[in-house]
């Protein structure tokens, strides 16, 4: 009986989240590709003056580090995008156009990774702006990605699982550090540059960690 009363409550919109997943999972692939166009392949005319092919590719670090620094992102993002979606098992209408958010984000990153790659060497200025727009993607992209948890927490028969809501909302709070210090790093750029890429780099060491592994571990310890 409680099973019936619950499942007439659910509202009848609702869809299986694979064409959408399927989607997400075509423009993360798309975007990470794009990173490496800003790397550039080294010319017979860049060799000029007594220059060897080693040398002119060494002299791209800053679009290797930008591009190092983006697909590592970039693959915590799906990582985290996929934890959510092991818990969010329908859609709605509402949740499919903030996901489309988040997408239209995602297919900015691969050019502020290659503003950030061509400016980060010149002079500081154009520097410190490169990495504030860098900064600004991400920052922007996590509004909603949060979004989508928080939308889905409270719509009823998004969710579906085992795991308690007080465990849910842990990850979420965690989710949602993720813009709070993207933010930081993007205001620290318009100070430092350097000191802003270690905060982007601070984060991916943090973000690496699976969300539900962390409560995994201390429910077990």
């Amino acid at each position: 009986m409680r099973n019936n009363v619950k499942r007439k409550n659910l509202p009848a919109d609702l869809f299986p989240t694979e064409r959408m997943l399927a989607f997400s999972d075509a423009i993360m692939a798309f975007a990470a590709t794009l990173l490496v166009l800003g790397i550039h392949i080294p010319q017979a005319a860049d060799l000029a003056g007594g220059k060897r092919l080693i040398q002119v590719a060494l002299e791209q670090w800053p679009a290797y580090l930008s591009f190092a620094i983006s697909f590592v992102m970039m693959t915590i993002i799906w990582a985290n995008h996929h934890t959510m979606f092991c818990h969010i098992r329908k859609a709605d209408h509402v949740l499919l156009l903030i996901n489309s958010l988040l997408m239209m984000d995602v297919v900015l990153i691969p050019l502020a990774a290659g503003s950030l790659g061509e400016y980060m060497l010149m002079n500081p200025q154009d520097a410190r702006m490169a990495a504030f727009i860098y900064g600004a993607v991400l920052t922007i992209g996590g509004i909603p990605f949060n979004m989508i948890w928080w939308y889905a927490l409270r719509t009823p028969g998004l969710v579906v699982g085992e795991k308690s809501r007080k465990t849910l909302a842990g990850i979420g709070r965690r989710f949602i550090r993720g813009p709070i210090t993207y933010l930081i790093a993007t205001l620290l750029a318009l100070w430092h540059v350097w000191a802003s890429l270690a905060l982007y780099v601070g984060l991916i060491i943090y973000f690496l960690v699976p969300a539900t592994g962390i409560w995994n571990s201390k429910k077990t310890g």
